[in-house]
């Protein structure tokens, strides 16, 4: 029977742990940060607007790429 209080134990420490890092998130608000604003989301402005080949592709060549379905569908969030 100790097992099973452990176990129950554990998870209510989980649960816990993950409900504080939800209301920390809600609390600070949305992370904008020097990385999303000119890597991600320049991706997809790049794409759109035609210059994916030649500001991302080119200098970084396989290292910058990522998939363009996905970066248009994150744009729309």
């Amino acid at each position: 029977m100790k097992l099973r209080g452990n176990a129950v134990a554990a998870i209510a420490v989980i649960v816990c742990s993950m409900l504080a890092g939800a209301l920390y998130t809600l609390a600070m608000g949305e992370d904008v940060n020097w990385d999303w604003q000119n890597y991600h989301e320049y991706n997809v402005w790049a794409v759109l607007n035609g210059r994916y080949g030649i500001d991302v592709v080119a200098p970084g060549l396989a290292l910058t790429y990522s998939e363009r379905i996905l970066l248009a569908a994150l744009a729309e969030l």
